[in-house]
């Protein structure tokens, strides 16, 4: 299972823009989206397991709390308290060391699926990124050709000279 900081780090190097080579990350997109979007749906798989599992857990506690289970779990761990009323058991259950422990679980779920989501948010927004980078460039191109209109040789590799 991926953590958060793991998850923080993968992006932390994937983020970055490679401002000469913006064609190549132009065409790294769809890897980094397929990349992340897998980790995302990871996630929630994981998550989705984890509330399955929370909801049989809750079950199988409601029966031990209120005196109800096989009498074997009670050989094994005894629960000397016959509890009443539903808001009794409820509240055992809610606070069983398992049942924490799987809510744990499930929220740290919630923080990494934020920052999954928050990285595919961002490479959906990449293309207008680079875009811009690439329009910069031929803006600040344009100025270096306007700024030497004097320049008797050629410029770059576009093939434009300047005249005297």
């Amino acid at each position: 299972m991926i953590t958060h900081e793991q998850l923080l780090s993968m992006w932390e190097e994937d983020a970055g823009i490679d401002k000469v080579n913006l064609d190549r990350e132009a065409t790294n997109i769809p890897k980094l989206h397929h990349k992340y979007l897998t980790i995302l749906l990871d996630i929630r798989a994981k998550k989705i397991a984890y509330n399955h599992k929370l909801e049989e857990l809750k079950k199988e506690k409601e029966l031990y709390y209120s005196g109800q289970a096989n009498p074997k779990d009670y050989k094994d761990k005894p629960f000397d308290l016959k509890l009443k009323t539903k808001a009794g058991v409820e509240k055992h259950v809610n606070t069983d060391p398992e049942v924490v422990d799987l809510l744990k679980k499930i929220e740290y779920m919630d923080i990494l699926l934020e920052g999954a989501n928050h990285i595919l948010e961002q490479i959906k927004w990449r293309n207008s990124s680079i875009k811009s980078a690439i329009d910069w460039a031929r803006f600040t191109l344009s100025l270096i050709h306007i700024s030497e209109p004097t320049r008797p040789e050629r410029i770059g590799g576009w093939g434009v000279w300047v005249v005297k």
